[in-house]
């Protein structure tokens, strides 16, 4: 992509801001508490549109939740109190002073069945592809719902004392998005800007995962915490795309993969959100 597409790329975002849109479907992410006694504190809910959470999630349905910094190690979460729309969860124990923290969270598997109306809204919502679109308008015409059982993938990038990072890891989950580095004007990994924190104006090289491998031609949206809209990107051969970040604040990406289940009864759909956060530009 030229240096040229990305500040077009850059533009849709900050005009996104301005535009109301349409509600989306159902997602599950993070938001940042305030620490207590130097325990990080995490909310984890459900909504149509980020940041507004709508509902919260039973611990029950959580059954994998947990942080990991650089020198801490893995740090559990556990249920702190059930809020109105969110579940808190809090660390069970203090990372290290300053570090940055790496939160996920995946949900039990669920079972869903839609009717034709619904369906057509659901995939317009997640934006998919070419080949789903195509396979269910098979089903449509041999009169069978839309069954699916989906799984979803929460993570949140928590950002320490150097600010929020550029480069993350992958984790192992069925579904996954991972910030590599920040880009050059030439749309090249930035190996110096890499190396210190996001800041607004830079566009994030990210990378998406399923079971730890490359997922091509995947749609995902990206959100701004003040957006009404978003802007949709889709990844490359390598599953690796490029977000521009015109605004310091919190990020959302998001996605829903969704492919035929071995069974080819129903499909297997797996949704993933990544909250992170760019700085502001130092002043000149």
């Amino acid at each position: 992509m030229t240096a040229r597409l990305f500040r077009r790329a850059a533009t849709w975002a900050a005009a996104a801001l301005l535009v109301a849109g349409p509600a989306h479907g159902h997602d599950t992410w993070f938001d940042p508490l305030p620490t207590e006694r130097g325990l990080p504190r995490l909310a984890l809910g459900t909504g149509h549109h980020y940041p507004l959470f709508e509902n919260g999630v039973d611990l029950k349905y959580v059954p994998e939740a947990a942080c990991r910094g650089s020198t801490s190690g893995l740090i559990p979460l556990a249920r702190q109190r059930d809020a109105e729309t969110a579940l808190w969860l809090r660390a069970a124990r203090a990372p290290a002073a300053g570090e940055a923290l790496t939160c996920w969270a995946v949900l039990t598997p669920f079972d869903l069945e839609l009717n034709a109306a619904k369906a057509e809204q659901y995939l317009r919502e997640v934006s998919a592809g070419a080949a789903v679109r195509e396979r269910w308008a098979q089903q449509r015409a041999a009169g069978q719902p839309w069954r699916e059982r989906y799984t979803k993938h929460a993570r949140i990038e928590l950002p320490g004392r150097d600010g929020p990072a550029a480069r993350t890891t992958p984790l192992a989950l069925g579904l996954d998005i991972v910030l590599d580095s920040v880009a050059a004007a030439d749309g090249q990994p930035d190996a110096a800007r890499s190396a210190g924190p996001l800041r607004a104006g830079d566009t994030v090289l990210a990378r998406v995962l399923r079971d730890r491998q490359p997922l091509a031609d995947q749609a995902i949206e990206l959100r701004h915490e003040r957006a009404r809209v978003g802007i949709w990107l889709r990844t490359d051969a390598e599953g690796r795309l490029r977000a521009p970040l015109p605004l310091a604040g919190r990020w959302l990406l998001r996605g829903t993969e969704q492919r035929p289940a071995p069974d080819g009864a129903r499909w297997d759909s797996r949704f993933v959100t990544l909250v992170f956060e760019a700085a502001p530009r130092p002043a000149p």
